[in-house]
């Protein structure tokens, strides 16, 4: 009885002083703490009910365990029934046993792994949808930067005439690489922020993105260079050919599968040089619109205009070198352009005084890319997160 005393007045003392720490000038938790979890479970039998009972005092084994391993900065009581475990037989049920429950979290902190996840889904999203619909305006575009150009914004329906030419391909590899590009960027941005926390925002966004351009266009260069033969009707490319009748006659001449690749990595150097600093810009200056806020609190339609507007900064700063890539892309290995270096091409077009060239339509396609890119990824990720924040707290 002395044991079953002790532990009884034991758990009074530890509420008590927990009771009482609001008065008081200390913080009598650790106190509560240390004598709770020295309480002996203990039980009082009851004879005379004709339902033989008995109340449980005290933590039992798993609470018990709780207490010793818990953080030293959570003092929160686990959550267990504050009713005493009654056992018995009858109307009572059988015996119940107090267990504590998982302390909910409000951390909706993603793993890497689960940021390449919902990057892959979002990425894939946005890629499907801006392929779509921004297609006629970068048709209009290639057109306007290949050299001796036949097309012109005062011709409109010349300039957009067969603007769906070749959207086969890049749809078919956009999908993959947009996947594969917002994985990747994710993931290394999530890895950046535990392991080099005290990296500037846009130094994580930068080297998260030079992680993620190199895959993206090991996927889509072969595409990208069907599609823009295709666009500008480079020699032997007719209208209404299919992407697989392209993607043969670029490899027709060919006399190695070296040489093939060649041709379908054509302007591969150029591809990563050129989104380097447009996705920089973009995700920066996107970053710095909304705050950074990221996927946290952007509303769609305010990731639309923010997104629009610093996609439309990005492409308008970088069409020198959009003009550079185009052009390589546009042209067959064996042309007599195709050995000359960057810097030689990037002089030849501003003696052209071309250097912006197809900059009008570029912009919109810009803007509208840049309004579906970030409404369309921001909604698709914070949706992804939800789910996965869901789940991390219901473990």
């Amino acid at each position: 009885m002395r044991g079953r005393r002790g532990a009884f007045t034991t758990v009074v003392a530890a509420l008590s002083i927990r009771s009482a720490s609001s008065f008081a000038q200390i913080d009598a938790t650790e106190v509560s703490w240390a004598l709770w979890a020295r309480v002996e479970p203990t039980e009082l039998f009851f004879e005379s009910d004709p339902h033989p009972r008995s109340i449980h005092l005290g933590p039992d084994d798993d609470t018990q365990q709780w207490i010793r391993n818990r953080p030293r900065d959570n003092n929160k009581l686990p959550h267990e029934s504050t009713s005493p475990t009654m056992a018995g037989g009858g109307d009572h049920g059988g015996v119940r046993k107090s267990t504590p429950t998982a302390i909910s979290s409000n951390d909706d902190t993603l793993t890497a792994f689960q940021e390449s996840i919902t990057g892959f889904v979002s990425g894939s999203a946005v890629s499907t949808v801006k392929t779509l619909v921004k297609y006629p305006l970068d048709t209009a575009t290639v057109r306007l930067q290949m050299p001796n150009t036949i097309y012109s914004v005062s011709n409109l329906p010349e300039l957009f005439a067969g603007s769906f030419d070749g959207i086969v391909a890049p749809l078919v590899s956009n999908i993959p690489a947009g996947a594969v590009f917002f994985s990747v960027k994710d993931a290394a941005k999530s890895l950046l922020k535990s392991n080099a926390a005290g990296l500037p925002k846009f130094a994580l966004t930068s080297l998260a993105v030079a992680a993620a351009l190199p895959p993206y266009w090991v996927i889509r260069n072969p595409s990208e260079v069907i599609k823009t033969r295709l666009q500008v009707g480079a020699e032997g490319y007719t209208d209404g050919m299919s992407a697989i009748d392209a993607f043969e006659l670029a490899t027709s001449q060919s006399n190695s599968t070296s040489d093939a690749l060649d041709e379908l990595y054509s302007g591969y150097t150029e591809n990563v040089l050129y989104g380097f600093p447009a996705d920089i810009i973009k995700f920066v200056a996107y970053d710095y619109l909304t705050g950074g806020k990221g996927k946290k609190g952007v509303p769609p339609l305010e990731g639309a205009v923010k997104g629009a507007l610093a996609t439309g900064i990005a492409q308008l700063i970088t069409t020198p070198l959009d003009v550079v890539r185009n052009r390589i892309m546009a042209e067959s290995t064996d042309d007599d352009d195709a050995n000359q270096s960057y810097l030689e091409r990037l002089n030849k077009i501003a003696d052209e005084g071309t250097l912006f060239a197809g900059s009008k339509p570029r912009i919109a396609k810009a803007a509208l890319s840049g309004a579906i890119q970030f409404a369309t990824y921001e909604e698709t990720k914070s949706k992804l997160n939800s789910i996965f924040a869901v789940r991390k707290n219901s473990r």
